[in-house]
Protein backbone atom coordinates (compact mmCIF):
# COMPACT_ATOMS: atom_id res chain seq x y z
CA UNK A 1 0.00 0.00 0.00
CA UNK A 2 2.95 2.56 0.85
CA UNK A 3 4.63 1.64 -2.69
CA UNK A 4 1.24 2.26 -4.57
CA UNK A 5 0.93 5.60 -2.35
CA UNK A 6 4.19 7.11 -3.02
CA UNK A 7 4.23 6.32 -6.94
CA UNK A 8 0.45 8.12 -7.00
CA UNK A 9 1.99 11.00 -4.75
CA UNK A 10 5.10 11.01 -7.03
CA UNK A 11 2.02 12.43 -9.54
CA UNK A 12 0.92 14.46 -8.12
CA UNK A 13 -2.05 12.87 -5.98
CA UNK A 14 -2.38 12.19 -2.40
CA UNK A 15 -4.44 9.54 -0.87
CA UNK A 16 -6.31 8.61 2.70
CA UNK A 17 -6.11 5.35 4.16
CA UNK A 18 -9.02 3.56 6.06
CA UNK A 19 -9.08 0.52 7.64
CA UNK A 20 -11.92 -2.18 7.29
CA UNK A 21 -12.70 -3.92 10.27
CA UNK A 22 -15.19 -7.24 10.79
CA UNK A 23 -16.73 -8.10 14.01
CA UNK A 24 -19.48 -10.27 13.13
CA UNK A 25 -18.30 -13.58 14.26
CA UNK A 26 -20.51 -15.61 11.21
CA UNK A 27 -19.46 -13.12 8.10
CA UNK A 28 -15.59 -13.83 9.77
CA UNK A 29 -16.13 -17.49 9.65
CA UNK A 30 -17.77 -16.67 5.80
CA UNK A 31 -14.80 -15.15 4.98
CA UNK A 32 -12.19 -18.02 6.21
CA UNK A 33 -11.59 -17.59 9.77
CA UNK A 34 -11.99 -20.42 12.54
CA UNK A 35 -14.19 -20.33 15.50
CA UNK A 36 -11.56 -18.93 17.64
CA UNK A 37 -10.43 -16.14 15.56
CA UNK A 38 -14.10 -15.16 14.65
CA UNK A 39 -14.09 -14.01 18.52
CA UNK A 40 -12.78 -10.69 18.25
CA UNK A 41 -12.85 -8.34 15.64
CA UNK A 42 -10.53 -8.77 12.59
CA UNK A 43 -9.04 -6.38 10.26
CA UNK A 44 -10.13 -7.05 6.89
CA UNK A 45 -8.82 -5.10 4.64
CA UNK A 46 -6.61 -1.26 4.49
CA UNK A 47 -8.36 0.75 1.64
CA UNK A 48 -6.47 4.03 0.07
CA UNK A 49 -8.49 6.79 -1.72
CA UNK A 50 -7.73 9.41 -3.86
CA UNK A 51 -7.80 13.17 -2.49
CA UNK A 52 -8.72 15.27 -4.86
CA UNK A 53 -10.53 15.29 -8.63
CA UNK A 54 -9.81 12.08 -10.57
CA UNK A 55 -11.56 11.69 -13.54
CA UNK A 56 -12.06 7.66 -12.39
CA UNK A 57 -13.19 6.86 -8.96
CA UNK A 58 -11.04 4.40 -7.74
CA UNK A 59 -8.97 3.01 -4.56
CA UNK A 60 -6.68 0.56 -3.42
CA UNK A 61 -7.17 -2.57 -1.40
CA UNK A 62 -4.42 -4.25 0.76
CA UNK A 63 -6.23 -7.34 2.06
CA UNK A 64 -5.29 -8.86 5.72
CA UNK A 65 -2.77 -11.39 5.36
CA UNK A 66 -4.55 -14.28 6.04
CA UNK A 67 -7.89 -13.13 3.34
CA UNK A 68 -4.73 -12.39 1.39
CA UNK A 69 -3.78 -16.19 1.13
CA UNK A 70 -6.97 -17.08 0.87
CA UNK A 71 -7.58 -15.15 -2.18
CA UNK A 72 -4.23 -15.94 -3.86
CA UNK A 73 -4.88 -17.15 -7.65
CA UNK A 74 -3.33 -20.56 -6.26
CA UNK A 75 -5.92 -20.79 -3.93
CA UNK A 76 -8.75 -20.98 -7.15
CA UNK A 77 -6.74 -23.40 -9.55
CA UNK A 78 -9.85 -24.08 -11.35
CA UNK A 79 -10.69 -20.30 -12.36
CA UNK A 80 -8.88 -18.30 -15.32
CA UNK A 81 -6.40 -15.57 -14.22
CA UNK A 82 -7.61 -12.29 -15.21
CA UNK A 83 -6.21 -11.00 -18.49
CA UNK A 84 -7.41 -7.61 -18.92
CA UNK A 85 -10.14 -5.00 -17.75
CA UNK A 86 -11.56 -2.84 -19.67
CA UNK A 87 -13.20 0.78 -18.51
CA UNK A 88 -15.86 3.04 -20.00
CA UNK A 89 -15.97 6.64 -19.13
CA UNK A 90 -17.82 9.14 -20.67
CA UNK A 91 -14.60 10.98 -21.85
CA UNK A 92 -12.11 8.48 -22.89
CA UNK A 93 -10.55 10.90 -25.14
CA UNK A 94 -10.24 14.09 -22.30
CA UNK A 95 -9.44 11.16 -19.48
CA UNK A 96 -6.89 8.61 -21.30
CA UNK A 97 -3.89 12.03 -21.22
CA UNK A 98 -4.69 12.24 -17.84
CA UNK A 99 -5.11 8.35 -16.40
CA UNK A 100 -1.59 7.76 -18.59
CA UNK A 101 -0.21 10.55 -16.70
CA UNK A 102 -1.18 9.06 -13.30
CA UNK A 103 -1.16 5.11 -14.09
CA UNK A 104 1.14 5.04 -17.34
CA UNK A 105 -2.07 3.47 -19.28
CA UNK A 106 -2.01 0.46 -20.63
CA UNK A 107 -1.45 -0.42 -16.81
CA UNK A 108 0.36 -3.95 -17.36
CA UNK A 109 0.11 -4.57 -13.23
CA UNK A 110 1.28 -8.54 -13.05
CA UNK A 111 -0.21 -9.28 -15.92
CA UNK A 112 -3.46 -7.63 -16.09
CA UNK A 113 -3.83 -4.90 -18.69
CA UNK A 114 -6.23 -2.34 -17.72
CA UNK A 115 -7.62 -0.58 -20.80
CA UNK A 116 -9.44 2.58 -21.37
CA UNK A 117 -12.60 1.97 -23.49
CA UNK A 118 -13.07 4.25 -26.98
CA UNK A 119 -16.64 3.51 -26.36
CA UNK A 120 -17.92 6.28 -23.95
CA UNK A 121 -20.44 5.11 -20.95
CA UNK A 122 -22.77 7.28 -19.12
CA UNK A 123 -20.15 6.93 -16.09
CA UNK A 124 -16.88 4.73 -15.35
CA UNK A 125 -17.34 1.48 -15.33
CA UNK A 126 -15.61 -1.42 -16.29
CA UNK A 127 -17.62 -2.85 -19.29
CA UNK A 128 -15.54 -5.97 -19.89
CA UNK A 129 -13.26 -8.82 -17.87
CA UNK A 130 -11.24 -10.78 -20.48
CA UNK A 131 -9.53 -14.23 -19.01
CA UNK A 132 -8.08 -16.81 -21.79
CA UNK A 133 -11.32 -18.16 -21.86
CA UNK A 134 -12.56 -15.05 -23.22
CA UNK A 135 -14.55 -12.03 -22.26
CA UNK A 136 -17.45 -11.39 -20.08
CA UNK A 137 -19.28 -8.39 -21.08
CA UNK A 138 -20.70 -6.40 -18.20
CA UNK A 139 -21.73 -2.78 -20.29
CA UNK A 140 -25.52 -2.99 -19.64
CA UNK A 141 -25.66 -5.43 -16.93
CA UNK A 142 -28.11 -4.06 -14.15
CA UNK A 143 -25.32 -4.99 -11.69
CA UNK A 144 -22.84 -2.82 -12.79
CA UNK A 145 -19.51 -3.20 -11.25
CA UNK A 146 -18.77 0.56 -11.22
CA UNK A 147 -15.61 2.83 -9.58
CA UNK A 148 -17.15 4.25 -6.36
Amino acid sequence: MEVAAAKLRDKGLTTRTAEKWESDSELLRLRGFDAAESSEPKLICRNAYPIGDVPIDFFMCEYAPKLRRLLAPTSFPNVAPVAKVVVGTPHPADHWHVLSGLFGLPIHNRGVEIELSEEPTEFPEVIQIVSDRGPIDLKGWPSRFTFV
